[in-house]
């Protein structure tokens, strides 16, 4: 099956070389093919108000990335300092 779906999709472009079989939104439940219309009951699915008051609240216990980046700064230059690289 190597037709190229992207007609299927819309301006998506994922063609059958990207997913011969599978596709990662419908993994493990057998060989699928995004349509418009899977992807928006899809996305339906999935964003349903209490889905949406979870990941924020998610959202909001996660690190900062300007937090992120200065706490991997921090380490790498205490391991640069300790000696031991290379």
């Amino acid at each position: 099956m190597e037709e190229d779906q992207t007609d299927r999709i819309g301006k998506i472009g994922v063609t059958s070389k990207d997913q011969p079989k599978t596709n990662a939104a419908r993994a493990g439940t057998g060989p699928t093919t995004i349509t418009r219309e899977s992807l928006v009951a899809d996305l339906r699915t999935i964003l349903v108000p209490h889905h949406i008051a979870r990941a924020r609240e998610i959202a909001n216990r996660m690190t900062k990335p300007a937090e992120s980046v200065m706490a991997a700064a921090d380490l790498v230059e205490n391991f640069a300092r300790q000696g031991r690289v290379g």
